[in-house]
């Protein structure tokens, strides 16, 4: 999976109605990064014929794995 360009998420950020500076998107890339990678890692799990879906869990939001 092709990894996103500051460009690109700067691109997304403006159609969303959001200006960033580049101090603000240095902050923000390591939230980038990470969604990249969990990504990264649901296009690789092979599902066979299961059904995909998601799952929300509120306890966990906001705890690091």
């Amino acid at each position: 999976m092709r990894r996103l360009t500051r460009d690109e998420v700067l691109s997304y950020a403006h159609r969303a109605g959001i200006s960033l500076d580049e101090a603000e998107l240095e902050h923000m890339w390591p939230v980038v990064e990470r969604y990249m990678e969990g990504l990264e890692r649901l296009h690789a799990t092979d599902l066979a014929d299961e059904p995909a879906g998601s799952v929300f869990q509120p306890d966990n939001v906001g705890e690091r794995r």
